[in-house]
């Protein structure tokens, strides 16, 4: 016999429906903005849900919703206002502007969310590039994620091949970063099958890197700093090419 779980009372609801547009105001706002398919998978329920409780966050000014053409389709973005931002006590200069988004970067910036939502339900902490941006770092990373054990990730994700150069500049500048204990490790993620393993040999291809006008010897814990992953499998445990 299934035994039917308890049904809510009405003002249960209102306080579960309250805690969903909490949760998706402050994550709209610590990213800027998101769209339907990351929203849903953050709050665990239907495409359908989600879009009901973005259009109450909508009707109070709280998200705005801009749409993209993206591979041919189009694709609605919900990003912060500055009212929102003024609900949570944020600052209110810090919101979704229209037309300001690139339609090319959009989807690097959802498949950071997503990485980002299964590594705070394994007990990372984050930080985004919107806060980043305002560190004053040399390079900025994708992302900051802090493991359970309190190591420090520089997230990066990865889409195309970049020169051998720039990436000499790259690893100078995550290594210089490194030493001044921004962070411990760079961890690449890589969207594309067998792109994790190319950028893998590219990095250890690399011999010097520059740094203030000179060349730099690379030396085994060097490379180490760096790891590579495809996008399925990242964040676990143990993983890597």
């Amino acid at each position: 016999m299934r035994i039917q779980p308890p049904s809510m009372s009405y003002l249960q609801k209102q306080a579960r429906a309250q805690e969903k547009r909490r949760v998706l105001l402050q994550f709209i706002a610590s990213e800027t903005y998101s769209d339907l398919n990351t929203c849903a998978e953050l709050l665990g329920v239907s495409e359908t849900n989600v879009r009901a409780t973005l259009k109450s966050l909508e009707n109070v000014g709280a998200v705005t919703s801009e749409g993209h053409f993206i591979q041919g389709r189009q694709k609605l973005i919900f990003g912060i206002t500055s009212h929102g931002n003024g609900l949570l006590g944020l600052p209110e200069n810090t919101f979704f502007k229209k037309s300001s988004v690139n339609s090319s970067y959009i989807q690097h910036t959802l498949q950071i969310q997503k990485i980002r939502i299964r590594a705070e339900r394994l007990g990372y902490s984050w930080t985004p590039i919107k806060v980043l941006r305002t560190w004053g770092l040399k390079k900025i990373p994708d992302a900051l994620a802090t493991d359970p054990s309190g190591k420090k990730i520089s997230i990066e994700i990865e889409r195309t091949i970049k020169s051998r150069k720039r990436y000499e500049e790259i690893a100078s500048a995550h290594l210089q970063a490194r030493q001044k204990k921004l962070w411990d490790q760079v961890h690449y993620v890589c969207p594309k099958d067998g792109l994790a393993k190319r950028l893998k040999a590219i990095f250890l291809s690399i011999k010097t890197v520059p740094v203030e006008g000179a060349r730099v010897a690379l030396k085994p814990e060097h490379y180490s700093v760096f790891s590579f992953f495809d996008l399925s499998s990242w964040p676990k445990e143990k993983g890597g090419v």
